[in-house]
């Protein structure tokens, strides 16, 4: 069974409240009726997106209309179905408004910005003990997080590996502004127990960071199995390949619902 095979068979029981729906939401749908149903996108593969749905979750495609205007949901978006399941068919036809949008610029020649997910409630910065702690690094995801709107928490991944835990946060407070910055182990679970406040049931946080800090290894962790690919960085400079190829949306034990995302590639003015 692959991830996606796991998404559809665990989510049977999910409603869109417990998924984030509110009642801005709720009004946002009100113009459509019949064969329209309100979903929540939980992954984008290359040319369909997984969508939850009322105690259930669908496959589906984009409408030609959206397609033209160039408006791809993001995961995280909420959206409406032309749902028509005895058709075997679902379509995608709208996104409904986002409260918030987090983004990174493209190369593009419009120079528009690709979505990495829509309606986030915590941004997760998550480094690590070594090569990749970087002051510079977290003012840059800072602005990222900052611009989407969603309040950003800076983790300290494999900290007890250091010789003193509380030593690894000095060159990052200076930069963090009042954030919140905590060190923590994915493996061990050291340091844990502090993220509990921002898992609450319906709140959406993502996840970024460079590749190899240890993401995929918290989703498992917060998880309790093993459902992202891991890997490991390399000791003589901690760079490491990209576990997280497709961005997806998990529903942890809490309620929260969070957001793997591809490493950020590492810019030079990060040295």
């Amino acid at each position: 069974m692959n991830k996606y095979d796991s998404l559809h068979e665990e989510t049977h029981s999910y409603t869109l409240k417990q998924l984030g729906w509110t009642e801005e939401y709720t009004r946002a749908f009100q113009k459509y009726s019949g064969p329209y149903v309100p979903g929540r996108v939980a992954c984008r593969q290359k040319t369909v997106w997984d969508v939850f749905i009322d105690g259930g979750s669908v496959t589906a495609g984009i409408s030609g209309a959206l397609r033209k205007l160039g408006r791809f949901p993001a995961v995280g978006d909420f959206i409406v179905l032309l749902h028509q399941p005895e058709a075997g068919s679902s379509t995608i036809v709208d996104i409904l408004p986002q409260k918030s949008v987090f983004t990174r610029g493209t190369s593009g020649k419009d120079g528009t910005d690709q979505v990495i997910a829509a309606n986030i409630d915590i941004v997760f910065i998550v480094t690590a003990a070594g090569h990749d702690l970087n002051a510079r690094r977290i003012e840059r995801y800072l602005s990222i997080a900052h611009a989407s709107g969603a309040k950003p928490v800076i983790l300290i991944n494999k900290s007890d590996l250091a010789d003193d835990p509380a030593v690894l946060t000095d060159e990052i407070i200076p930069v963090a502004s009042g954030i919140p910055v905590i060190p923590m182990s994915a493996i061990s679970g050291y340091g844990l127990v502090r993220l509990e406040p921002f898992l609450t049931s319906g709140t959406t946080i993502v996840l970024i960071g460079s590749s190899g800090v240890g993401k995929s290894t918290l989703i498992n962790r917060l998880l309790d199995r093993p459902i992202q690919e891991t890997t490991v960085i390399r000791d003589y400079d901690g760079k490491g390949r990209h576990t997280t190829t497709v961005r997806q949306l998990f529903v942890m034990k809490s309620g929260a619902l969070m957001i793997d995302n591809p490493g950020l590639q590492r810019g030079t003015h990060d040295r």
